[in-house]
């Protein structure tokens, strides 16, 4: 598949997509989230205890805290 980007009104040159999916396709949202989970898993098991950034997730499914 070829692309484009555009800014400003102005077209870049079409290049080759090797990776991904299409705009709109089922499998973005679940490939997303796939990725969110695993960045949540590495900031679990890969930071030490004295890294001072909160971050805040949940595994449970559920997407909002009602």
């Amino acid at each position: 598949m070829k692309a484009r980007v555009v800014i400003g009104g102005k077209e870049s040159d079409s290049f080759e997509v090797l990776a991904g999916v299409k705009q709109g396709c089922i499998l973005a949202s679940v490939i997303f989230s796939l990725f969110l989970v695993l960045v949540a898993l590495v900031f679990r098991n890969g930071l030490s205890n004295n890294v001072s950034i909160p971050f805040k997730y949940h595994l449970d499914g559920s997407m909002f805290y009602l």
